[in-house]
């Protein structure tokens, strides 16, 4: 059985606050889309890697279906994002000038 501590990020992955605080390093700046930001680099890995078309072109497929299969991932970043987004419009809005 592994140990985990309880302040670390892969303690609580449900825990969308302290996500934020691993993937950022702060937990009042914007949030990164983690879920985006790691399939980009496996597009951009396999793009760069030094494979021939034809095996370039089935590993991108496989990470096609696998991208639709977490497009639930995807949708709850971009939910993310347009909730931080909100959060900070509405905090500049009570701010006093």
């Amino acid at each position: 059985n592994r140990r985990m501590h309880f302040e670390a990020s892969s303690s609580e992955r449900g825990d969308e606050s302290k996500q934020q605080l691993f993937w950022t390093g702060n937990s009042r700046s914007k949030f990164t889309m983690p879920t985006w930001k790691k399939n980009i680099a496996i597009v951009k890995a396999v793009h760069s890697a030094p494979l021939d078309k034809w095996d370039k072109w089935r590993v991108q497929y496989y990470n096609l279906r696998r991208l639709v299969g977490s497009r639930h991932d995807l949708i709850k970043d971009l939910a993310g994002i347009l909730q931080n987004t909100f959060q900070r419009k509405d905090r500049s809005e009570t701010l006093p000038n």
